[in-house]
């Protein structure tokens, strides 16, 4: 989680709400404490700023933005 705060500058709390409303598909885990986040959440996580930013979306508006 460190490493993709350090890559998006979104911070972990922020990251818990994309996962728990469906934004970010699910990290692999090697243990119930250890999270595995991959390119997929960071290109996933600049894509809802992009949308918040630019369109000035809600995250329900997102959810289905990225749904098609």
């Amino acid at each position: 989680m460190r490493d993709l705060e350090r890559l998006t500058g979104v911070h972990r709390e922020t990251v818990r709400v994309y996962l728990r409303e469906g934004l970010l598909p699910e990290p692999r885990r090697s243990a119930r404490n250890v999270a595995d986040y991959d390119e997929e959440h960071v290109r996933g996580i600049e894509a809802i700023r992009r949308l918040q930013a630019a369109r000035r979306l809600t995250l329900p508006q997102i959810k289905r933005a990225l749904r098609g």
